[in-house]
C-alpha cells in the first residue's frame, strides 16, 4: 500500500463552547460548531464563552520564518484581526525529535487553545482562523456566523415510522364450533 504524506504546512481548528483539561491527559472539548454558528437572537449578541482550538503542523527544518496567527470576526477588516500574536513555534521547532524510522513522518506540531469570554458577535459572516508564514498564509479554518432560529442548525429528522395494522386472529367461540361439528 502507498501512503501519502500531508504537505506541509498545514492545520485545522476546533470551534467550540468550552475546553476542559481532563485527568490522565484527556482534553474535552465541548458544544463543538461543524459549519454553523447559529445566534438565536438579533445581533449584536454576547455569548458568555468561545473557544477555538487551533492546531498548526510543519516539518522539521522546514521553515525558521516566525508564525503568526490572525483569528478575524465578522465585519473585520483584512488587516485588522481581533486576534494577532506570534505562535512560539521556535520552542516548539528546537525539540529534539525521536529518531527516524521507515515509514516515520514527524512532524512539528503546535496546539493553541483561544478562549473569548465574553464572546461579541456584531454581524452575520465567517469566523476566519489563518496562521502566516513568511508570504505564506496556511488556512486553519472557517465558521459561518447566522443569526436565526437553532431549528435550522439540527438535522431532518426521519418521519415517524407507521404501524401497520396487525393482522387479528378470528375470534372463534369454542362452543359455537362444538354444535356445528357435533
Amino acid at each position: 500500500m502507498k501512503s501519502i504524506a500531508p504537505i506541509t504546512p498545514y492545520g485545522y481548528t476546533i470551534f467550540c463552547d468550552d475546553v476542559r483539561q481532563e485527568t490522565g491527559g484527556k482534553t474535552s472539548h465541548i458544544g463543538i460548531y461543524r459549519d454553523k454558528l447559529i445566534v438565536n437572537k438579533p445581533l449584536p449578541a454576547s455569548l458568555p464563552k468561545f473557544c477555538l482550538v487551533i492546531h498548526y503542523f510543519e516539518r522539521p527544518g522546514e521553515s525558521t520564518e516566525p508564525v503568526n496567527l490572525h483569528v478575524y470576526l465578522p465585519g473585520d477588516a483584512e488587516s485588522e484581526p481581533t486576534y494577532n500574536r506570534k505562535m512560539p513555534i521556535d520552542d516548539v521547532r528546537s525539540q529534539t525529535l525521536e529518531p527516524e524510522r521507515p515509514g516515520f513522518d514527524p512532524l512539528v506540531s503546535l496546539i493553541a487553545h483561544l478562549m473569548i469570554t465574553p464572546f461579541i458577535l456584531k454581524s452575520e459572516g465567517r469566523i476566519r482562523v489563518r496562521a502566516y508564514r513568511g508570504d505564506l498564509e496556511v488556512r486553519l479554518g472557517t465558521l459561518t456566523v447566522v443569526s436565526g432560529p437553532a431549528e435550522e442548525s439540527m438535522p431532518k429528522e426521519a418521519p415517524p415510522a407507521t404501524k401497520k395494522p396487525r393482522r387479528r386472529k378470528a375470534n372463534v367461540d369454542k362452543r359455537a364450533r362444538s354444535k356445528k361439528g357435533g
